[in-house]
């Protein structure tokens, strides 16, 4: 167990036992804790994690009387863990006319099916009468799609969500961006893309909605391409 927590081996395990041994017989009989050091890549790979300086291995902590240089869990730390564990779902528009149903100079409608809904993840951590927590909450902001060709006008178009009940939503029949191809498919496909922005904030509690909402870099996801046909309308006019 003492090799499996400070990674040491042979000799290197029995000069930490005997260390640990000789301080005070493992401290028996005293009030505190041991703690050992366990990383995560989940949360300490992230871009906003302060990089860890603590030492392997397991140390003895009196209880309410920790030894200097031993890092206190902060609800900050917490935030990044509840950031690692935080899944965003991936955007699944409606196109009108229907993707299998595109026709050239028309627009290209996009909303979903239901509203978006934010997502939050709390880490918290109870011990000894001791209660920490933090929660992040992600809430879509934006929505971009791209026409997968350049035979679009325009080829990409940005929209921002629109509060609906307890979710998100967009609807562009309104907008004055909608994509519009220009060109058939001519017996092939265009893969339609969708990519939606969340922003995500965290707090020091429990409770994703309090306060205060301290940011965290935002979060990214993109649908699988749906296929789109775009076909052509033959007109004929007769004078």
């Amino acid at each position: 167990m003492l090799a499996g927590l400070s990674g040491a081996m042979g000799a290197d395990a029995q000069k930490q036992y005997d260390a640990l041994k000789a301080d005070g017989d493992f401290h028996r009989g005293q009030d505190g804790r041991w703690w050992g050091m366990v990383k995560t890549q989940k949360a300490w790979d992230l871009p906003v994690t302060t990089p860890c300086t603590q030492n392997p291995g397991i140390v003895w902590v009196p209880t309410g009387r920790p030894p200097a240089g031993i890092l206190a869990v902060t609800p900050e730390m917490l935030s990044k863990l509840a950031y690692g564990a935080t899944k965003l779902p991936p955007p699944t528009v409606k196109l009108s006319p229907a993707a299998d149903k595109q026709t050239v100079n028309l627009p290209t409608y996009i909303t979903f099916d239901r509203p978006l809904q934010p997502v939050s993840v709390t880490a918290s951590l109870t011990y000894s009468g001791v209660n920490i927590a933090a929660s992040t909450l992600a809430v879509p902001v934006s929505l971009r799609i791209d026409a997968g060709t350049n035979y679009a006008s325009p080829a990409s178009c940005t929209y921002n969500f629109a509060k609906s009940g307890s979710g998100y939503q967009v609807d562009s029949s309104g907008a004055d961006c909608n994509i519009t191809y220009q060109r058939s498919s001519r017996g092939g496909t265009y893969p339609l893309t969708a990519q939606v922005t969340w922003k995500v904030t965290w707090t020091p509690s429990s409770n994703p909605y309090g306060a205060p909402a301290n940011p965290l870099p935002n979060g990214l996801t993109g649908g699988t391409p749906q296929d789109v046909v775009v076909k052509e309308i033959q007109t004929i006019v007769t004078g």
